[in-house]
């Protein structure tokens, strides 16, 4: 945590398909809702996202992507929702689901990663 316990700073290092990856998250809660940035050596962009609780849980929070961006990987354009689940004092579930973008069509939801963080 900081500026006073205003922000949640997570830093991650980690081989992602056979390569090293380091991100950088700092995340907060503002005006009734979370907003995050993310950025990590794959890319240089910075993604923006806000969000709220998932409604009728105080456990799950989701953070959507202000706008379409550019997939690494692909180099197709998407958008994406950011889901986090408290399991735990020590643990949480971290989802990715994204959408295609082609044009103004938005494409079908998909899961694209399911990480547990542990506090070691």
């Amino acid at each position: 945590m900081i500026l006073g316990g205003r922000f949640l700073v997570e830093n991650f290092k980690g081989n992602f398909d056979g390569k090293d990856f380091v991100g950088h998250m700092m995340l907060g809660f503002s005006n009734g809702e979370f907003r995050a940035t993310w950025m990590d050596n794959s890319s240089n962009d910075m993604f923006i996202s806000k969000g709220q609780l998932v409604q009728g849980s105080d456990t799950k929070f989701d953070v959507f992507s202000e706008q379409p961006y550019k997939d690494s990987c692909t180099g197709k354009m998407k958008m994406t929702r950011h889901r986090h689940t408290i399991l735990s004092d020590n643990e949480v579930l971290f989802e990715t689901f994204d959408r295609a973008v082609d044009g103004k069509q938005l494409g079908e939801e998909q899961q694209t990663m399911r990480i547990v963080y542990r506090r070691i």
